[in-house]
């Protein structure tokens, strides 16, 4: 991407947060950078997206999965995300996709116990092909996956989903 179009692509960004209504709620701020990165998908490589999952965000129902309670505040959003200066393109698909995915996941308050710098948050593993819809644990930071009795994932390659409250619960008696 040339650094005109780059430029550009930078401004159209920060002028989502001139929308009174985006830092409103939760849900509106989510759906204000999904529609962002929906309209501007022809300057995003469909790798990009996937590589920050971003793929699987773009089409989740916000008001299942939007959490009431996410970590962080809409009033630093746009001094946090927004104002911030980006070198490149894949820096600002990474800070949405940090930003999205903490708004879609349920933290479990349970440490990692590979990386032991954040807590495991609720996903679930998914693959309809094998049959595959369990509920795990993930660490953001490293990665770390394991199955709800504490035991490493090792089943290979599956979407990764965040898990809505809903499912959470129907699951819970397993954690």
């Amino acid at each position: 991407m040339d650094k005109e179009t780059f430029d550009k692509l930078i401004d159209s960004f920060r002028k989502i947060y001139e929308q009174k209504t985006i830092l409103s709620s939760y849900i509106n701020y989510y759906n204000a950078l999904v529609l962002w990165l929906k309209e501007h998908s022809n300057l995003l490589s469909i790798e990009q997206l996937k590589t920050n999952r971003l793929d699987i965000l773009l089409n989740i129902d916000s008001q299942k999965y939007v959490i009431s309670n996410p970590e962080l505040s809409l009033d630093q959003e746009y001094k946090r995300i927004g104002e911030r200066d980006y070198e490149t393109i894949e820096e600002l698909i990474m800070s949405i996709s940090t930003t999205l995915w903490d708004l879609v996941t349920i933290r479990t308050g349970i440490d990692c116990p590979n990386c032991i710098d954040d807590e495991l948050r609720y996903v679930i593993a998914e693959n309809k092909e094998k049959g595959i819809h369990e509920l795990l644990l993930e660490c953001e930071t490293c990665g770390w996956t394991e199955h709800s009795d504490g035991k490493q994932w090792k089943e290979g390659m599956v979407n990764i989903i965040p898990a809505s409250m809903e499912e959470i619960k129907n699951k819970a008696h397993k954690i």
